[in-house]
């Protein structure tokens, strides 16, 4: 950070209360990939979190998109018809929170015990 600048604590610490929740990083990483149906976007959420050792349940992953929807990190967009179709995207506040979960993860690679 420059001498300066300002950082906006209200955005930062909203931006910080949704990734904190479980699900929250994977989300954001597979939909840097583009968008995602609900469907797709859970098989590469929950392949993700299998390295982990740890189910995702429908309950929680509703959840942390419907967080991530009201904090303006991703979008949601419903098509009608039948079957229907939600599909989900990273809006331009997510891509600045991945530079910085990119920057902390180099740092954190750096910085191993």
């Amino acid at each position: 950070m420059m001498a300066g600048d300002e950082i906006n604590w209200g955005e930062a610490q909203e931006a910080l209360r949704v990734t904190r929740m479980d699900w929250a990083v994977p989300v954001l990483v597979a939909l840097a990939k583009g968008p995602q149906t609900w469907t797709g976007l859970r098989a590469r959420v929950q392949q993700g979190g299998m390295k982990t050792g740890r189910a995702l349940y429908d309950k929680a992953y509703n959840r942390t998109l419907d967080a991530m929807v009201k904090g303006g990190l991703i979008t949601r967009q419903e098509t009608g018809g039948f079957p229907r179709t939600v599909t989900y995207r990273a809006t331009s506040k997510a891509a600045g929170v991945l530079v910085a979960l990119r920057s902390y993860d180099d740092w954190s690679q750096n910085h191993k015990a």
